[in-house]
């Protein structure tokens, strides 16, 4: 399977959630770029971004691993993207208006 670069984050994304990674499983570098045929730069820069979304933790000595919300944490993850993605998908579609 190859994708562009900035489809990384995206795809990894859908991956935890369709459940390819285990909770708790460790995600390596080395793994994820051989698997979306890049180099380790973008999926480095897309565990951070997965991180900060909070579907990847980063353990000391073990790397990233797949977040293990609590049923709770879950959901409200899930109420935040449902409410912010609607947003940013309509200013950007107003934006690539502008240019058209």
């Amino acid at each position: 399977m190859r994708i562009p670069a900035h489809s990384v984050c995206t795809a990894i994304r859908d991956d935890i959630v369709a459940g390819v990674y285990e909770r708790g499983g460790r995600l390596t570098e080395e793994l994820l770029a051989r698997r979306y045929g890049v180099s380790r730069v973008p999926v480095r820069e897309a565990l951070r971004t997965l991180e900060a979304e909070g579907f990847v933790v980063t353990r000391r000595h073990a790397g990233a691993c797949v977040a293990e919300p609590t049923e709770q944490e879950a959901a409200d993850l899930l109420e935040m993207r449902t409410l912010l993605e609607p947003l940013g998908a309509a200013r950007a579609a107003r934006a690539a208006q502008r240019r058209i």
